[in-house]
């Protein structure tokens, strides 16, 4: 049993009517179905080696990213409170701190960026609320020197993206609370001394959210996000949200994307043919608030229109997509997880996931990382060379309720003919 495929394309309507069934069989891999089982035909990479990195949860470990240069990059609370550790992940799995900033007055790091002259963009909530606003911003150099560092006088959350533009310029984005308790979408474009050039706002509702920001090959910025509110059972609605705007800020085109259910969107990245692909999580609107999710990725085109979308359904207690990468050939890498125990509430023991897609959503290849005793999830998936994948992964033990950063390389295996595993013919 695995993977039963019914999707198709749609045309304009913002509507689910495409569906993926996943199944899971004990913590074994997964695999599409429905023609061929795709187990059968294509098992993809295997394991080469995996490294184990042990952290606690007040180490904030996050922003998993990958940088302009390849590489690939994540955040950490250093040993001082007041510093921020910003760690190079080698593709040997040994972590080496590449810049180490301190600043009194960010509190904790929403997110950053590797600039193009090598050193770091890093934006966050101040650590109080002042007469000059909450929201930091700073520029450190390659050796890790303040060039500059500014406050905004925005009320924000912990919902703040970074963007470098073509120009040398940023892009910032980030959810505003507004005094009424409502929040909107705030999008700016920054000088490379952090002056705004322009902003931009879009009307929110009561619990927003900033996920990702682009530039696009035409030199638009797309915002994705969601927007949404509670309802009197204190159950969450929210929808996906698109908007792209052009150089000067002005919006091109902006969307709204409901399905009916609690929809996360969790990253993006653009197809060669110009469009988006996007990949989160779907939930049903539950009474606990987080509910029951299910795994989904959205192909829009270059205008925001459905092209196709699919969704991972029944076999699973819960599912998820964290994030989505496009290779050179136009293939789609993502990673999240699988949970299929439920132990407490919304609580559950899962699997990490990660998977290789054709440019129309097809499995090439696809890898579960089976964990009895912990909840794993993936949140990057990169190829290393033609024949090798790293990926990047955390997962948390029950006992002592400790938390691992794991490093894995993916290696293709040569089948029985002499071809690769895990290639298209």
């Amino acid at each position: 049993m695995g993977l039963v495929r019914q999707g198709r394309q749609v045309g304009r309507a913002w509507k689910w009517t495409s569906l993926l069934a996943l199944a899971l069989v004990g913590a074994g891999p997964l695999a599409w179905s429905g023609q061929a089982s795709a187990g059968e035909a294509n098992e993809g990479p295997v394991v080469k080696w995996e490294k184990t990195h042990p952290y606690t949860y007040g180490d904030f470990y996050g922003n998993v990213q990958r940088g302009p240069d390849g590489g690939i990059f994540f955040s950490r609370q250093a040993a001082d409170d007041r510093a921020h550790e910003i760690v190079r992940v080698e593709h040997s799995g040994t972590l080496k701190v590449a810049q180490t900033v301190t600043d009194e007055e960010l509190g904790r790091l929403s997110h950053f960026i590797h600039t193009k002259d090598g050193g770091f963009l890093l934006a966050g909530p101040t650590r109080s609320n002042g007469p000059e606003g909450n929201l930091r911003l700073i520029k450190v150099n390659d050796d890790g020197e303040i060039v500059w560092a500014k406050t905004f006088r925005k009320n924000v959350g912990l919902d703040t993206r970074l963007l470098q533009t073509d120009d040398g310029g940023y892009v910032l984005a980030a959810v505003l609370n507004r005094p009424d308790r409502s929040t909107e979408l705030y999008l700016a474009k920054l000088e490379p001394d952090g002056n705004p050039e322009w902003e931009t706002t879009f009307e929110g509702a009561e619990y927003d959210a900033v996920t990702a920001v682009r530039q696009t090959v035409d030199g638009g910025i797309v915002l994705l996000g969601a927007v949404g509110q509670e309802d009197a059972s204190y159950r969450l609605n929210r929808d996906l949200f698109l908007a792209k705007v052009d150089k000067s800020g002005e919006t091109v085109w902006e969307r709204r994307h409901e399905t009916g259910r609690d929809t996360v969107p969790r990253a993006f990245a653009e197809t060669p043919d110009g469009g988006l692909v996007i990949a989160g999580t779907d939930r049903t609107i539950s009474d606990y608030r987080a509910g029951s999710g299910l795994g989904y990725l959205l192909k829009v085109d270059e205008d925001g229109k459905n092209v196709w979308e699919k969704r991972f359904a029944e076999g699973t207690e819960t599912s998820a997509l964290n994030d989505i990468q496009v290779t050179d050939d136009g293939d789609l890498l993502v990673s999240g997880c699988v949970k299929y125990e439920e132990l407490n509430m919304n609580d559950a023991s899962s699997d990490g996931y990660a998977a290789k897609l054709g440019e129309d959503g097809e499995t090439v290849w696809e890898k579960v990382f089976p964990n009895s005793t912990e909840q794993r999830e993936q949140h990057l998936l990169l190829p290393i060379s033609d024949e090798a994948f790293l990926t990047i992964g955390t997962g948390k033990k029950y006992e002592g309720g400790d938390y691992v950063f794991y490093v894995t390389q993916l290696q293709a295996e040569r089948d029985r003919h002499g071809g690769q595993a895990g290639r298209r013919p």
